[in-house]
């Protein structure tokens, strides 16, 4: 019996690539630098990064992402190196409220050389998510 001249072999073919194809296409977790990452994403990465929150000591107090140290963003420039790293190549992880001052810290940090920093969003995004167990208050 000929199997590729039979009636069903399309069919067969057809379900064999639909199976191998979602079985081999693992989820992409790979990050691009200097871009906004979701929580979901975030969270298989957020062990490698160091975690900044750029909001005020008064918003970080409230609640914070869990390991994140606090460097306002109007102090990254005069802190950062200091207290957080000096190493360019170290994966930073930035977030705010809304993400917006994020974005700013993340252009002060590009700007003096860094080069894996990434913006988290805001913690609201957490807050939305299914992680909120990163949450700290």
């Amino acid at each position: 019996m000929n199997i590729i001249g039979s009636w069903w072999f399309p069919f067969f073919l057809a379900a064999m690539i639909f199976i191998l194809g979602g079985c081999s296409k693992a989820k992409d977790q790979s990050i691009e630098p200097y871009s906004v990452i979701p929580p979901d994403k975030a969270v298989a990465h957020y062990d490698e990064a160091i975690i900044v929150d750029v909001r005020t000591a008064e918003e970080y107090k409230e609640s914070h992402l869990k390991n994140a140290i606090n460097i306002p963003v109007d102090e990254i420039e005069t802190r950062f190196e200091e207290e957080v790293t000096k190493d360019k190549n170290q994966k930073i992880f930035l977030y705010c409220k809304s993400g917006v001052r994020a974005i700013n810290a993340m252009e002060k940090l590009k700007s003096m050389g860094y080069i894996k920093i990434y913006s988290l969003g805001g913690i609201k995004d957490w807050e939305a998510s299914k992680h909120t167990d990163y949450i700290e208050r």
